[in-house]
């Protein structure tokens, strides 16, 4: 009986993981044999320390003191049942019970953590091996094995009630126009600006434009709304339920912080904003591509590029790109319009008014 209890503990949690389609510990697509194999290479390996403590359990239990022996049941029933507590996600039980969050089916779901199932699994057949045993605790000792998950539970809960405001990076939104991007942040903090700001600024990585070739104005909007963070629904996102809002841009670096909810992206023209405006009131009546290069010049008649600029900068690059390329873009239109053509005289002209060449 012994070997049986010690085989179907050692296969029981590579079944269950294969059933329940966990990956392998470093991602092979069968959890199965990998916890099936106890070398440093396997998530089987992680198997070896329970499984040989319920061994010496089971070979040597019967030579404990009576009195330990009684409440081995106890023992193993409330390890079991407090490792599986253990492997609840709390985040997303949290979320539940603390924001908006709906979550598709049960808010109570087990993470996929194959240490934790090993040791559950080798509890429950110790329990079962001392129940087989005849070994009887005390009937008011049961309790404690439904009071322990609870317990679990209760701590995990409270814990997280307790321990500062909680912040979780959502989603990245495209704005209307190109250039523009929305980041959600979750947080359960009230507005303040020291806690916010604090927490953005401990992310360097997160949503600077001028780090991004892609990006020229961000909004970071921080939101109580947890089910706009899990959905990836911006529309979800209301005045009500927003906390603050850091406007990010990319010419001048700066980063602005408004209470509530404020629209980032009306307050400062983009790159190709500015061109459309000049492209409109600027014609030059000799067709789409002058008036698309003379665009660009007047959009940088008064910028000052930096000789070594840090960061992706589209003003920056636009204007220097338009004088390191001037050579290029004119022998481009000498062979569409012709060196004697009227429109060369204006390039020309134009180039030398604002120092081109």
């Amino acid at each position: 009986m012994r070997l049986i209890i010690l085989t179907l503990a050692w296969v029981t949690p590579a079944m269950i993981a294969e059933i329940l389609g966990w990956k392998g510990i470093w991602g092979s697509g069968s959890a199965f044999g990998d916890a099936l194999i106890p070398i440093p290479v396997a998530g089987g390996c992680l198997h070896v320390v329970s499984f040989c403590l319920s061994a010496a359990i089971v070979y040597r239990e019967h030579r404990l003191p009576n009195s330990i022996q009684s409440i081995m049941p106890i023992i193993a029933g409330a390890l079991f049942m407090g490792m599986i507590a253990l492997q609840i996600d709390y985040d997303r039980l949290n979320a539940y019970l603390f924001s908006d969050y709906q979550p598709y089916g049960s808010p109570v779901r087990l993470d996929s953590n194959l240490l934790y199932l090993f040791i559950t699994t080798d509890a429950f057949w110790v329990w079962l091996y001392t129940l087989f045993q005849g070994r009887r605790p005390p009937a008011k000792l049961w309790a404690v094995i439904p009071i322990v998950p609870v317990c679990v539970i209760c701590l995990f809960v409270v814990q997280h009630r307790i321990s500062g405001p909680k912040f979780e990076i959502g989603g990245s939104f495209r704005g209307k126009q190109r250039g523009q991007e929305i980041k959600l942040i979750y947080t359960s903090a009230k507005f303040d600006k020291e806690v916010l700001l604090t927490w953005f600024e401990s992310k360097s990585y997160l949503a600077r434009p001028w780090q991004s070739p892609n990006s020229e104005q961000n909004a970071v909007i921080f939101t109580t709304s947890m089910q706009a963070i899990k959905w990836r629904n911006l529309d979800l996102i209301t005045p009500q339920n927003t906390i603050a809002t850091i406007c990010l841009y990319e010419e001048d670096k700066s980063m602005i912080l408004y209470q509530g909810y404020t629209d980032c992206f009306s307050k400062r023209d983009t790159v190709a904003d500015k061109l459309k405006k000049i492209l409109a009131a600027n014609p030059t009546g000799f067709g789409k591509n002058l008036d698309h290069w003379y665009a660009r010049v007047l959009l940088c008649k008064d910028v000052k590029v930096p000789e070594n600029f840090v960061g992706d900068i589209v003003l920056y690059n636009t204007c220097k790109l338009l004088g390191d390329r001037y050579d290029t873009e004119k022998q481009r239109f000498i062979n569409r319009f012709g060196k004697d053509s009227n429109e060369l005289r204006f390039i020309e002209s134009v180039a030398q008014k604002y120092n081109l060449k």
